[in-house]
This record gives structure tokens, C-alpha cells and sequence, in this order.
């Protein structure tokens, strides 16, 4: 990305860029942009000692959002959320109920975030990446509805 705007800049085409980002909204997910320079937006957490280090960097990172995170075969819940989204007891769950529980988040309407293990472990524990983030919608009649049927 760098290198195009690099191009970009020699051809003098700041409003260019500009018409590219109102085009591509979604640009802003990824990219910081100050005007000459691309950066992401999200780069991956400093290596932690524990879990609990993990899982603040990725809640400061993504306020409001309920994170799903891989913990070896079982997934866990970060964030807050509606105390009635889920079955009670299920703020950690085997994989099994993946789908079921995505397909809930989903009909929520809340912003989530995926948070998987890479596979490497930088200090004792294994480092965790956000894979899939998810705005959620401002629809809160299907977090209603939603509410009334699992209570």
C-alpha cells in the first residue's frame, strides 16, 4: 500500500487518495492514513507473560466489542455484553459450539472480534491474533427479540 502511495505522491494526487478512502470506507479498518503515509491500523499485540496481559491489549484495542478467543480446543468470551446473549455457563465452550454461538452473535447485531492462537508461543503462552472483526449493526430489534428468546 505504501508503494502506491508512493507513486501516488510523485503524481501529485492527494485528492486522488482521499477519493479513494471516502470510496473504500472500509480502508480505515486496516490502514492509518495522515495524509503521506499508510499504516496498519492494528498490529499484532506485544508478546505477554500471561493471558490476563492478552486480553487487556486486545480489549483496549477493540472497545465495545465482545471478543471470541481461542484457548487451545475451547473458546472464550473477553468484553462485555449482554449479561441474556448467551446460555448461562457459556462465557467459555468447546468448539462444537462454534457455529451456534457465532450465529448468536451474529443475530446480536454487537460489534466481535476473533481472536485465534498462530500457532507460536513467543513467551510461555501462545500468542493470539485478531483474524475477523466484525462492526455488528445498529439493529437493536434482533438484539431485543434475541434477548426475550434465550431468557
Amino acid at each position: 500500500m505504501n508503494s502506491y502511495l508512493g507513486h501516488f505522491r510523485k503524481a501529485s494526487s492527494y485528492r486522488l487518495v482521499k477519493r479513494l478512502w471516502r470510496r473504500f470506507p472500509w480502508l480505515e479498518e486496516y490502514y492509518l492514513w495522515d495524509g503521506e503515509r499508510i499504516a496498519y491500523s492494528f498490529s499484532p499485540p506485544r508478546p505477554a507473560l500471561r493471558i490476563s496481559q492478552q486480553k487487556a491489549q486486545f480489549c483496549s484495542r477493540l472497545p465495545g466489542h465482545i471478543l471470541v478467543a481461542q484457548m487451545g480446543r475451547w473458546w472464550e468470551l473477553w468484553g462485555s455484553y449482554p449479561e441474556n446473549l448467551l446460555p448461562k455457563g457459556w462465557r467459555r465452550f468447546p468448539a462444537s459450539r462454534l457455529p451456534t454461538v457465532r450465529d448468536i452473535l451474529w443475530e446480536s447485531g454487537l460489534p466481535v472480534a476473533w481472536i485465534r492462537e498462530t500457532g507460536r508461543r513467543v513467551t510461555g503462552i501462545s500468542e493470539r491474533a485478531l483474524v475477523r472483526r466484525w462492526p455488528g449493526t445498529s439493529d437493536q430489534r434482533s438484539l431485543s427479540s434475541l434477548l426475550v428468546s434465550t431468557a
